[in-house]
């Protein structure tokens, strides 16, 4: 556990690792479609630009967009005029008990 010096508890020491991270690069004008599973998953784009395409609403994408999928959406990611790379991060996390 770590203290603040006073012997009082501040939080547990923990090291918490996400899995199932997915990196994606999608071709210029190209695109990706996908239906999510049973759980929230955060799409983060890092660079490019490009529309993301949730059910029937549209989102543009730049550098260091950010979107949650709910459960059973249909996505669909498109790349403008260059690659467009992001990441896929469901919520899946791997904590050993310390």
């Amino acid at each position: 556990m770590h203290t603040n010096g006073t012997k009082k508890q501040l939080y547990p020491s923990a090291i918490c690792v996400l899995t199932g991270m997915e990196r994606g690069v999608l071709a210029s004008h190209s695109c990706q479609d996908s239906t999510e599973s049973n759980d929230f998953t955060m799409i983060v784009t890092t660079d490019g630009l490009g529309v993301l395409q949730v059910d029937q609403s549209r989102f543009r994408l730049g550098k260091e967009s950010c979107w949650i999928a709910a459960p059973g959406q249909r996505v669909q990611i498109c790349a403008a005029e260059r690659e467009l790379e992001y990441y896929r991060l469901p919520p899946k996390t791997s904590c050993p008990a310390v």
